[in-house]
């Protein structure tokens, strides 16, 4: 079922769609709906003064994968890639392509996007690793080493799009770190800290597409306006 924008009431809220490259959503999920709603959002009204939205739901629709010519739903306010990538060579044959299509295509709609990168060779549970005969210094080894590609991976992401950013907003997230209960050192901190970027850069992106929205709607009532001020003159 679509989900519209309805104003920002608190129990309805905005519908954000995204497209899972990956199957890594089902990891996502949890995490996520921990730190839902969003809080604390404050919004500059056209008669700019402050209003601040205490919580707003996110409703996330999910969507079929597109192809480079492929239709664009317009019902999500804002639009998610996210996308599994363990390789540099992967990234360049299938990841860089595909991401490419789907920005130039969130460009042309002129619509709010975020990509959210999401690597799982760090995810390995520990009571596995040290079945395996790993102790926790190796397992730590380990986290930092596949840590060190996926940030090769991200900063290439990164640095591919950085012309397609037409705002100063970082339109880029990575979540390595699905569970920061693993005991590795350092690992809470960074899962807390990864996430906590993914909202910041969420919420900015809902409140440049209402912001865009309303300026959208506003031309409107202008013109409308005008034919009508017209008519009358007639």
């Amino acid at each position: 079922m679509s989900c519209y924008l309805w104003g920002f009431q608190s129990n309805i809220g905005v519908c954000v769609n995204f497209e899972d490259h990956g199957g890594v959503w089902q990891f996502l999920s949890p995490s996520l709906s921990q730190r839902l709603p969003l809080r604390g959002i404050v919004w500059k009204n056209h008669l700019q003064s402050n209003k601040t939205i205490d919580r707003l739901h996110v409703n996330f629709q999910q969507l079929a994968s597109s192809s480079s010519g492929g239709h664009v739903d317009t019902t999500g306010l804002v639009h998610m890639f996210v996308v599994k990538c363990e390789d540099m060579d992967t990234y360049k044959a299938k990841v860089k392509p595909s991401l490419s299509a789907w920005v130039d295509r969130m460009t042309l709609h002129g619509h709010e996007w975020l990509v959210l990168y999401v690597p799982l060779g760090t995810q390995m549970p520990s009571s596995t690793s040290v079945a395996r005969g790993l102790g926790l210094s190796a397992l730590t080894q380990t986290f930092r080493d596949t840590s060190k590609v996926y940030r090769k991976i991200f900063d290439r992401m990164k640095g591919d799009f950085a012309d397609n950013q037409k705002s100063k907003l970082d339109r880029f997230c990575k979540i390595d770190v699905l569970d920061g209960s693993s005991g590795v050192p350092g690992q809470q901190q960074q899962h807390e800290s990864q996430w906590s970027e993914v909202l910041i850069k969420l919420k900015a992106c809902i409140m440049d597409a209402f912001d865009a929205r309303c300026a959208e709607y506003e031309d409107q009532l202008r013109v409308l306006d005008g034919k009508v001020t017209y008519l009358l003159k007639c």
